[in-house]
């Protein structure tokens, strides 16, 4: 909307002056190239639109559905190689007549664009498409690159432009080894214990951090090489989509970027843990224990500011030849989408009670009850991530800031035509 709406005050503002000017005599001139590469970018945002709003339109006539990623490269490709012409010829073209300009330069940067092609296949690009967009893409960098060298010397402030055509160029090789070179591997983490991937980095699970808003943490003791570092991924449920979100950690660098993504905890299984179904003041014996459901008792807050229900339990056993006899009272409560529960000591006892399930209509409920276990040490947390190596996304990132920064001097060189 932003930019529809700079473009049709500028258009209307200058529609007389547009209207007076005769068109481009020639059809290989600068406009024409500068005319497809818009046009490149106005179908891009159609189609772009189109399928990004599809499970809006196609939910009024039914099941809402989206197009796959499949769709939309399909569809960048053919206008990634568009752009590219336009962009490499575009500088070497004469005004409104059909003149290419500086025959050598062109061969100069194909030359070049070539040799980068070459090494690229060398270092393992194999795919056919991604060799063509890479030899366009380094055309690019290089011709309009001799042309900026050019410009600086005379007059710096038109480089803008050229600049501009440069990071976009980065861009798409960033784009291409970051996407289609990609590599991970999943990777399940006992708690406490490395594991080593098929990178050769070394992974250990350290700890699962609680946080008071509900993005939990997990922290991962990364070993690659000499570097040592500590990742924090995290994962929450996100009442909006009502599903789990997860964020992972990334370790930048110029190569290459790390990503350590989790994609599941699982707390040590307890082997000693049972379960015991009680209706509303029913008394079931488990092992030692005598334990009586008297009531619900709805009221008081978790941690995180969660409703609580409790169980109101009696729970009696023999000590010292004597009944023992006292008050539980294990709470429920929702928390991220999930159920927890928390697990209440039995006093004199080495057994814990938690609350693990309730049914309100029935006045029923379920309790865990956990029993000593000299065995239970060995259980531990389990944590499943998947690590990926992401190859030459710094070039995504230079391109982006020399696309930046070539807008911002063409900006500064329009106002000071202007004011001239």
């Amino acid at each position: 909307l932003l930019y529809v709406g700079l473009f049709l005050y500028f258009f209307f503002r200058s529609y007389r002056e547009i209207e007076s000017n005769r068109f481009a005599e020639g059809i290989f001139s600068r406009e024409t190239f500068i005319l497809i590469g818009m046009m490149a970018l106005l179908f891009t945002a159609v189609v772009v639109f189109l399928a990004t709003s599809s499970p809006i339109y196609t939910g009024l006539f039914g099941q809402p559905s989206n197009v796959s990623i499949d769709f939309y490269n399909k569809i960048s490709i053919p206008v990634a190689i568009f752009m590219l012409f336009s962009m490499a010829l575009a500088p070497l073209l004469a005004w409104k007549v059909s003149e290419l300009r500086d025959v050598k330069t062109i061969a100069i940067s194909a030359g070049a664009a070539l040799v980068v092609t070459i090494v690229s296949f060398v270092l393992g690009m194999n795919k056919p498409i991604s060799l063509f967009l890479t030899f366009l893409s380094s055309g690019v960098i290089f011709l309009n690159g001799i042309v900026i060298v050019r410009l600086l010397r005379k007059v710096p402030t038109r480089a803008g432009a050229y600049l501009t055509h440069v990071g976009i160029a980065f861009m798409i090789i960033g784009i291409i080894t970051s996407s289609v070179y990609d590599d991970h591997e999943k990777v399940t983490l006992p708690l406490g214990e490395f594991r080593t991937t098929k990178f050769g980095y070394q992974l250990q699970f350290e700890k699962f951090v609680k946080m008071p808003d509900g993005k939990d943490r997990v922290m991962v003791l990364v070993k690659n090489g000499k570097e040592v570092y500590e990742a924090d991924p995290q994962f929450y449920y996100s009442d909006f989509t009502k599903s789990y979100m997860v964020s992972p950690h990334v370790k930048m660098g110029f190569i290459k970027d790390i990503y350590i993504s989790p994609i599941s905890y699982m707390p040590a299984k307890r082997e000693d843990q049972n379960a015991v179904s009680l209706l509303k003041n029913e008394e079931k014996k488990f092992s030692d224990l005598t334990i009586k459901f008297n009531r619900f008792i709805v009221g008081g807050h978790a941690d995180g500011g969660h409703m609580k229900v409790k169980a109101d339990l009696t729970v009696s056993y023999q000590k010292d030849g004597k009944t023992q006899e006292v008050n539980l009272q294990p709470a429920l409560w929702m928390e991220n989408g999930e159920m927890r529960g928390d697990e209440v000591a039995v006093p004199g006892t080495d057994y814990k009670v938690q609350l693990a399930a309730l049914d309100a209509n029935t006045g029923m409920i379920r309790l865990n009850i956990i029993s000593p276990d000299p065995n239970q040490s060995t259980a531990r947390d389990m944590l499943a991530v998947e690590v990926s190596e992401k190859p030459l996304i710094s070039l995504l990132w230079l391109g982006t800031i020399l696309l930046l920064v070539g807008m911002l001097i063409s900006l500064i060189d329009r106002v000071k035509l202007k004011d001239a």
